[in-house]
């Protein structure tokens, strides 16, 4: 015999089957249009507000999800027209938020942030703010950064390197930091900061991000040949602003301890390394599956060291004069795993050197 439910427990049972058949904009305006129905989705326990999906939000759809926000575990906001005032107003009333995407927010600042962290700093996990512009710091997550998992700020471009190296040092649970395309993150002080610091981080892209300066690889190689231990880092994007035109220092002697520092490596984006030469590609991890080497000009025709990459799936060598069509079909016939790839390849002839694009 089944014991039958309490009425409060049968109410919120048949709220949460109704409201599985409606939007969030319906929803809060049943909200609005029954004090009835107000007082029963503010009160019950029901999991459609712990995860909320609201594209383009304005304030006043913002100030209209308030009374609820202290349901909210998860909030993805993604390009929000709030303004901050609303986001803090709002923020102020959430209390259980662990994964908060504010991506492409355009008022959405590091104040708001604040009063994000003021108020969940006990269940904080995750943050996405990519393209938040007016993000100058991240000094207030310092209050969450043990328990910090994930972390996006790509085009967050008034963030420092110290900013963030005082975060992450702090953050050893990290396993994702994105700082694409900010332009004041020195690639190698993060690098080797995360590498002793968050041993269980698996990606980090810095693609774009500062500049690498003339002592890189001396840095690199006093940092990564002393490490006792693998990294367990599967995703790294150090690639440079400009893929075409770079003139990185970064070279074999400061990568290549990296790349063996990283053996479970499986996606590797070195876009712009002019200063990279053959010998690197024998230092690659042999489980990857997606390489980029756009504008690594210095890579010579000789690819038998990639033969070797019998996971690799995806292949990018764009603006690498030396690299010839047939060395590049070859990794093709012998890998059947091989199955995208994107290379301006030279075809060398008796008396001429064309460019030709193999897909």
């Amino acid at each position: 015999m089944t014991t039958p439910l309490p009425l409060a427990a049968m109410q919120d049972e048949i709220l949460n089957a109704v409201l599985a058949f409606l939007s969030l904009d319906e929803v809060i305006s049943l909200a609005c249009a029954s004090k009835t129905l107000r007082a029963g989705l503010h009160a019950a326990s029901i999991d459609f507000w712990r995860h909320l999906d609201l594209a383009n939000a304005t304030s006043s759809s913002l100030r209209q999800l308030v009374p609820f926000a202290k349901h909210i575990q998860t909030l993805t906001c993604m390009k929000s027209t709030a303004s901050e005032e609303v986001w803090i107003h709002f923020a102020c009333h959430t209390q259980l938020l662990q994964v908060l995407n504010v991506a492409g927010s355009k008022h959405f600042t590091d104040v708001a942030l604040a009063s994000f962290v003021d108020s969940n700093a006990d269940s904080l996990v995750q943050v996405h703010a990519d393209n938040c512009a007016y993000i100058a710091t991240t000094l207030s997550l310092a209050k969450c950064a043990p328990r910090l998992r994930v972390l996006s700020f790509n085009r967050c471009r008034q963030l420092t390197t110290n900013d963030m190296i005082g975060l992450v040092v702090n953050a050893p649970q990290l396993t994702v930091l994105n700082l694409k395309g900010c332009p004041h993150i020195n690639p190698v002080a993060v690098l080797t900061s995360v590498a002793s610091s968050c041993p269980q981080l698996h990606t980090l892209t810095l693609g774009g991000s500062g500049r690498f300066a003339k002592d890189t690889n001396l840095h690199l190689a006093s940092a990564f040949n002393s490490f006792t231990t693998s990294l367990a880092l599967e995703c790294l994007d150090l690639s440079c602003s400009n893929p075409f035109g770079s003139r990185s220092p970064l070279s074999n002697d400061g990568l290549v301890p990296v790349l063996r520092s990283s053996p479970s490596l499986k996606a590797l984006y070195l876009k712009g390394h002019s200063n990279l030469t053959r010998d690197v590609l024998d230092a690659m991890p042999r489980g990857l599956t997606t390489l980029d080497l756009t504008g690594c000009t210095q890579l010579a025709s000789d690819l038998n060291a990639l033969a070797d990459l019998k996971s690799l799936e995806q292949l990018v060598m764009l603006w690498c004069p030396n690299v010839d069509v047939a060395a590049v079909q070859l990794l093709q016939d012998t890998n059947a795993n091989l199955t995208k790839v994107d290379v301006e390849a030279t075809v060398v002839a008796e008396s001429t050197t064309q460019l030709v694009g193999v897909h």
